[in-house]
């Protein structure tokens, strides 16, 4: 019966074992051994060091098992041989890598009933001074595989900083518990209490039961300063937790309570200057990544008297009015400390808020420029409707100045329509009109209609005001249907009109419409400036040259030019020379032009007159 009680119970406490995926080439096993039960403060302090300092900065991959003995449960030596037995038998196939001995008197258990998984594994032991050595006055380490680190405590630094902060109290009760453990650190506490006789009367409230010890703790005066050292068990072998205890404890006593280590800081104490087993948790981390790392044990350094720290509860502080003594250092560790917010993270709120303030700067100069580009494009609209109203009206002045010509120029096609017309009609009263002749009438009517709708086009054309899409123009057509419509305007000025284009057909991308009024405008402009002169010497002459991928187009005249002050304002809007000029026509050719990626310019020629030219890309099919 006895054998299964044991196995059900390791099979309750027994950590779960590690599956095969961590067992891996890179992946090391450190098993930690524990003396006492799971519940036990000291070793939730020591797990929050090792692990929480681990998982902050993992430098080595490695899995940690951690394993409770539980000596107090067992009164048999018989009962805890079992316990090992079973994990003999569940490390039996298990390599490990570091296996770490937690106190009181782990490793001697361990060693003495065979646990075998030690004898391959590089081993540190944390136990109480007095275990040092085994029951036997044999070193409990022969080999170089072994490290100990002694808990060593400094327990009248202890007693005197308790005395520092409360210099009026002379009264000093101490307070244990009844296990082995609670017996050990009560003779420590002895030992260090000789120092401070003549100073301080000590009474020691220990061998009791908790009800007796609580009774004890009532009649304890206010003016007293309370230690409580570890409560294990009472003296009737009840278990109980010292940080259990110790809540007990300043709850019915008025004396302020310190404690010895940090496992009931947190437990209604002051705290003081204690033995730390957090940063005995973040040192045994240290040692046990050198370790896996290679590190051989005689290289590792451990400062033992660093565990013993100042470490308070905040709370017990503020309530006894000691936040501010001077005794307490400046680098000592506080549990339950109230928080200011404001200015505990007030470099993060200063960020935030320069973080917000700089958003907001941004967003407001977004949104300004926002409105400017609205008011931009805007503007651009306007402009552009302004510019396309100022090429319409140029446009219309044009054809107010080509009425008369253009009345001229359509009466002959329309008079040429009419006299076929009525040719025909005799010929047919007299009945001699032939196939042929009919066919000569026919053509002739269709060519002076295809004529006058052509001119009509081309006025229609020039008097839109909408833009339409640029295409491929031909730009020997264009110029030879602008100079048809400015022939009756030439007819009538006496003005001799000469081309010189291309043999070829010549491309460009373009609105057509735009490019014949820029054209037109150069005509007149060259018509205008040659007034003047006699009707013999009135000549405008068209030339078009290639000139790589561009085209040239270039009229010249015999007029009088114009003055060299005005070259560099010429193509300005409201610039001209005329006192019934718009002063808009060349204003509004250069735009054009250059809204097609070309220029425009004038120069003087030597032998008098102007020549104005624009300079336009040759079609590409293959950039459109």
């Amino acid at each position: 019966m006895r054998r299964i009680f044991f196995t059900v119970i390791f099979i309750l406490f027994a950590s779960p074992f590690p599956e095969k995926s961590y067992a891996q080439d890179n992946f090391k096993t450190v098993v930690v051994f524990f003396s006492l039960d799971v519940n036990l403060p000291a070793y939730h302090n020591f797990m929050d060091g090792f692990t929480g300092h681990y998982s902050e900065t993992p430098v080595y991959p490695y899995n940690i098992i951690y394993e409770y003995i539980d000596i107090n449960r067992y009164p048999h030596e018989n009962d805890i041989e079992s316990v090992i037995n079973q994990y003999k038998e569940k490390y039996k196939s298990v390599n490990v890598d570091l296996l770490i001995t937690f106190g009181p008197g782990t490793f001697s258990l361990l060693k003495k009933y065979g646990f075998d998984a030690k004898n391959n594994s590089t081993i540190v032991n944390i136990d109480i001074e007095s275990n040092i050595l085994s029951t036997t006055g044999d070193p409990l380490f022969d080999n170089e595989n072994a490290l100990h680190i002694s808990i060593k405590t400094d327990y009248g630094k202890t007693l005197k900083t308790a005395f520092e902060l409360f210099p009026e109290y002379r009264e000093v009760y101490i307070i244990s518990g009844s296990s082995p453990a609670d017996r050990y650190f009560a003779e420590l506490t002895k030992m260090a209490c000789e120092s401070f006789r003549d100073s301080h009367n000590f009474n020691f409230i220990q061998g009791k039961t908790l009800d007796s010890t609580l009774v004890s703790i009532r009649e304890i005066p206010l003016t007293s300063i309370v230690f409580l050292t570890s409560f294990i068990e009472d003296v009737n072998g009840i278990p109980y937790s010292t940080s259990m205890v110790s809540r007990i404890t300043s709850e019915q006593c008025d004396a302020p309570l310190f404690s010895l280590s940090d496992d009931f800081v947190e437990g209604k104490t002051i705290g003081g200057y204690v033995y730390s087993f957090i940063e005995l948790g973040r040192q045994i981390e240290r040692i046990v990544e050198e370790l896996l790392k290679g590190r051989p044990l005689n290289k590792i350094t451990v400062d033992e008297n660093s565990f013993n720290k100042h470490m308070y509860d905040w709370q017990m502080l503020k309530k006894w009015d000691l936040l501010d003594s001077k005794v307490i250092p400046a680098d000592s560790e506080f549990f339950n400390k109230d928080v200011n917010l404001l200015l505990e993270y007030r470099w993060y709120f200063l960020g935030a808020v320069l973080f917000l303030l700089t958003q907001t700067i941004l967003i407001l100069y977004l949104i300004r420029m926002n409105k400017k580009q609205k008011g931009v494009a805007k503007q651009r609209i306007e402009n552009e409707l302004l510019f396309r109203e100022l090429a319409r009206e140029d446009r219309l002045s044009r054809m107010s100045e080509l009425t008369a010509s253009l009345s001229h120029e359509l009466n002959q096609p329309l008079t040429a329509i009419l006299y076929n017309a009525q040719a025909g009609k005799r010929f047919t009263d007299a009945g001699k009109l032939d196939d042929k002749q009919a066919i000569e009438i026919f053509n002739n009517i269709i060519e002076d209609d295809k004529r006058a709708g052509s001119l009509i086009s081309s006025v229609r054309s020039l008097m839109k005001l909408e833009e339409r899409k640029k295409e491929r123009v031909n730009l020997n057509n264009l110029i030879l249907e602008t100079e048809n419509l400015f022939h009756s305007e030439s007819v009538a000025k006496h003005i001799q009109i000469s081309l010189k284009l291309q043999e070829h057909p010549v491309f460009v991308y373009g609105d057509k419409i735009q490019l014949q009024q820029v054209i037109l405008n150069l005509l007149f402009n060259a018509a205008n400036s040659m007034e003047m002169n006699s009707s013999g010497n009135k000549k405008i002459e068209i030339l078009q040259q290639l000139d790589g991928g561009d085209v040239t187009v270039s009229i010249c005249d015999s007029g009088s030019g114009f003055e060299d002050s005005l070259k560099e304002t010429l193509f300005n809007s409201f610039v001209t020379s005329r006192a019934k000029g718009l002063g808009i026509g060349l204003a509004v050719s250069k735009t054009i032009i250059e809204s097609h990626h070309g220029v425009i310019w004038a120069e003087n020629l030597p032998e008098g007159g102007a020549e104005f030219s624009f300079k336009l890309p040759l079609f590409d099919d293959k950039k459109r």
